[in-house]
């Protein structure tokens, strides 16, 4: 009804507010004779008597309570409250399991997009390593698709069939994680070329409501790039440290040194930890330019 539509019910007002606040079913033989019924006029216009209404729950919460109305006064049947208020509480354990449907819906989809689309290596094993699924990231990267791999174990995966060591290193890792515990080191893949690929590999585990580990996600990063960086900035301070001539790198922001050849150490008389603590304005004055007092201060 309209009017029931517009009225809102504080707890422990009207029949609704009522079955909110005490979670039992209610029923009103007359409404007209009901000193707590905000609407008894308003519904005694279109010949309404009688009501009951009975709450909807979840656990111990009122979610939503229903009413009932009739055009004869009835005495209260306790046997109908009852079966009602069973009701309700059926009625909550269906919109509780849709709660928690539509909440995996849009769980499994922000999953999904973070899964499918990522440019990290993700997969979805479970306990024994059974692998469930690998995202496109990581199956593009060895040339296979998602039915070369489903149902293998994760160690016996073309990920690492180049490398027997590696693999019992990642069986071990899975064994740890099933413990609960997330697991991160280095290893390698052998790509579709042939090259094997630095990837940073970690394993956390995916927990139930009761802290039991129900699944875990092996996730890669490659960092071929970087790892071969880092090699050619070694090699080149190899070479930097060979020559007898003075070689500084500094940072230009920070305006701090970052690197000092063995020459500058034999030229300068300083240690590698002494002459990273010294700007190079200072170096500058102190022995290749005669600076002034505020000059030489200067950080």
């Amino acid at each position: 009804m309209a009017d029931t539509e517009r009225t809102e019910f504080h707890p422990g007002e009207g029949l609704p507010g009522r079955v909110y606040a005490t979670g039992k079913a209610q029923w009103i033989e007359d409404v007209t004779r009901d000193d707590n019924f905000p609407r008894a006029n308003s519904l005694s216009a279109v010949s309404v008597r009688g009501a009951f209404a009975f709450p909807v729950q979840i656990r111990d919460e009122v979610v939503a309570v229903l009413e009932f109305f009739s055009s004869e006064i009835q005495a209260p049947n306790q046997s109908v409250l009852d079966m009602a208020e069973e009701a309700g509480k059926q009625l909550g354990y269906v919109i509780e399991r849709k709660r928690i449907e539509r909440a995996m819906e849009e769980s499994e989809r922000k999953f999904r997009g973070i899964f499918d689309y990522s440019s990290q290596l993700m997969g979805l094993v479970t306990t024994d390593g059974t692998i469930i699924q690998f995202n496109e990231a990581a199956l593009s990267m060895i040339g296979k698709v998602q039915e070369d791999v489903l149902g293998q174990r994760l160690w016996e995966s073309p990920w690492w069939r180049h490398s027997k060591r590696e693999a019992l290193e990642v069986k071990a890792a899975l064994e740890k994680a099933v413990s609960g515990k997330s697991v991160r080191f280095e290893t390698t893949h052998m790509d579709k070329e042939g090259r094997v690929r630095d990837i940073d590999f970690v394993l956390p585990p995916i927990t139930d409501h009761d802290d039991r580990v129900i699944y875990l996600i092996p996730e890669g990063r490659d960092i071929t790039d970087r790892k071969d960086a880092e090699e050619a900035l070694r090699q080149f301070k190899g070479t930097l440290d060979q020559t007898h001539d003075a070689v500084f790198i500094f940072d230009p922001d920070t305006f701090a040194f970052t690197y000092v050849n063995q020459g500058a150490l034999l030229q300068l008389g300083y240690s590698r930890e002494e002459l990273l603590s010294i700007t190079p304005l200072n170096i500058f004055c102190q022995h290749l330019w005669p600076c002034s007092g505020t000059d030489q201060g200067t950080s």
